[in-house]
């Protein structure tokens, strides 16, 4: 049987007094991010595309391609099956 596509869902959300004293930006993730480096599928909700998610440091991570996102769903690339060689 097929396994279904298990969709993340992501966010933003402003940050509260305390996070804002460690992170100082304006917003912070919410919700299950890529690993950073990983190529995944994402969608805006209209669109669907490969991107690579880029840990920058310094608290800072986004999509490889430049999406303006302030909310979006991501997938791991589905896994190919391995037939073992005899």
């Amino acid at each position: 049987m097929k396994e279904l596509i298990k969709w993340n869902y992501v966010t933003t959300r402003p940050l509260t007094e305390d996070e804002f004293a460690i992170y100082n930006c304006e917003y912070i993730w919410d919700g299950v991010i890529p690993e950073g480096d990983e190529v995944v599928i994402v969608s805006d909700g209209k669109t669907v595309w490969v991107d690579m998610w880029v840990d920058y440091g310094n608290d800072d991570c986004n999509f490889d391609g430049g999406a303006d996102l302030k909310e979006f769903y991501w997938t791991s690339l589905p896994k190919p099956p391995i037939k073992e060689v005899e």
